[in-house]
């Protein structure tokens, strides 16, 4: 386990040296060749065991990590499209429907304007219906990017929590 930076700090202010810790094999290595001391082999094998599934556990956090950052910001990407678009075709609903009230008075008077309104008309809907298919793809990914952020604070839980246990020697 690694040393909490809080004690690390008193031991540097209280007594005023430096502070240095071995990891537990170095620990046991050097007590094996300068003290003289039996160490049983299979004690350091488990620590290394456990020293490698560790990192192991963090190299798949951190990758876990980068895997949910990358979808979010190609999702976020993808919300600033969709956005704009429905931006862009809100716009052209607004002036389309300018355009038919503008033109709604001569509708009565000719053939070919009523003609022209009922065009409009039919590409107010088509407008509308792409607009609503926009939205519902920018309310999933905004969907998305809340579970994200939800499964991201536990895994952020956990790799503190980690690091509070076995110390910042992993990092």
């Amino acid at each position: 386990m690694g040393p909490r930076q809080e004690l690390i700090e008193e031991i540097k202010k209280e007594a005023n040296v430096d502070f240095h810790m071995y990891s537990s094999e170095r620990f046991l290595s050097y007590g094996q060749s300068l003290l003289k001391e039996k160490i049983n082999q299979q004690a350091l094998e488990e620590i290394q065991t456990m020293k490698k599934a560790e990192l192991e556990e963090l190299k798949r956090i951190k990758s876990h990590e980068n895997r949910r950052f990358d979808i979010e910001i190609k999702a976020k990407d993808e919300m600033n499209y969709l956005s704009n678009k429905i931006n862009a075709v809100n716009s052209k609903i607004f002036m389309l429907r300018q355009e038919s009230e503008k033109i709604f008075k001569d509708s009565m008077r000719s053939d070919e304007t009523s003609e022209y309104l009922h065009s409009i008309g039919i590409h107010d809907a088509e407008l509308q219906e792409e607009r609503a298919e926009l939205i519902s793809r920018l309310d999933s990914l905004k969907k998305l990017i809340s579970e994200n952020e939800n499964v991201s604070n536990i895994d952020r839980f956990r790799r503190n929590k980690y690091f509070n246990e076995f110390g910042d020697e992993k990092r």
